[in-house]
């Protein structure tokens, strides 16, 4: 007889952040970061209802059936293949509150970076949405696995993706051309590694049309984590914290925030002129 798989899932962050920390359109003040824990009753409302699997006994691979506008999506996980492979809280929180404020995606085209496993993205495929998932080279596989499994009668592209200048190469890789005619940009738990925030902000700048709206999902595991959001407004970008009678009722936490990121119309024309002569600069013998 197989026994029953059972799975406790654990928020990981220990970090809590205020409103004021993160004001619209301007320089983040001096953040108060404290410890925090989610409450028990937190954790068992972020996670209730979700098949639950023993991780040490399950093997690499194993399935989440995630819950998404009466449906339920079966999404491939394989712990084998590093973190980007795993579902993240963060990408829950983001998911749900697609679903609860429900905005109207039916042929919108949406990209979504960082796509680790797909969930953010499917769902939103699902709601109508023409989506380009993106992961780093050689990470795409159990992506395109999962949206083969879940949306295959819906118009979704996956691709890989290195985050950067156009035209450059990273220690990811060959940059490429992605475009600026997006409706709209998510991804979450964007901001993981020092390294990599800059060209995070390139590939926004790059990827951001004039009425691109960008909705992403954080946890803030450290104070560092903020430096991202600094950077925003002398690039061009406002943004704001989505309130928490915004999210969804059950699917939020305090360590996760969800933002809304737009270009600063000002900024835009410049930003789309250095990118230009970014591009003709890299072609360039």
């Amino acid at each position: 007889r197989v026994p029953t798989l059972i799975v406790v899932c654990v928020l990981l962050s220990n970090f809590q952040v205020s409103n004021a920390c993160l004001s619209q359109g301007s320089a983040l003040p001096s953040c108060n970061l404290t410890p925090n824990r989610v409450a028990s009753s937190v954790q068992k409302d972020l996670h209730e209802g979700r098949p639950i699997v023993d991780m040490e006994n399950a093997g690499t691979e194993f399935f989440e059936d995630f819950e998404f506008q009466g449906k339920e999506l079966k999404i491939k996980q394989n712990t084998f293949q590093g973190h980007n492979a795993v579902i993240w809280d963060a990408s829950r929180v983001l998911a749900k509150y697609f679903e609860f404020s429900n905005p109207q995606l039916a042929n919108k085209k949406v990209l979504e970076l960082g796509s680790g496993c797909g969930l953010v993205g499917i769902c939103l495929a699902s709601m109508g949405a023409s989506v380009t998932l993106t992961e780093l080279p050689g990470r795409t596989a159990l992506l395109e696995e999962n949206v083969q499994a879940t949306v295959p009668e819906h118009p979704v592209v996956v691709r890989s993706c290195v985050w950067g200048k156009v035209g450059t190469t990273t220690a990811w890789g060959a940059v490429e051309d992605f475009g600026n005619e997006w409706d709209t940009i998510t991804g979450s738990d964007l901001v993981y590694a020092d390294e990599s925030t800059s060209h995070l902000i390139e590939t926004l700048k790059h990827c951001c049309g004039r009425n691109t709206e960008i909705i992403i999902s954080q946890e803030l595991r450290k104070p560092k984590d903020l430096e991202f959001f600094r950077m925003l407004p002398s690039h061009g970008f406002a943004f704001r914290k989505l309130t928490k009678e915004e999210l969804h009722p059950v699917f939020q936490a305090n360590e996760i925030a969800v933002f809304q990121i737009r270009r600063e119309k000002s900024a835009f024309d410049t930003i789309v002129e250095e990118t230009k002569e970014g591009v003709e600069e890299a072609k360039s013998p």
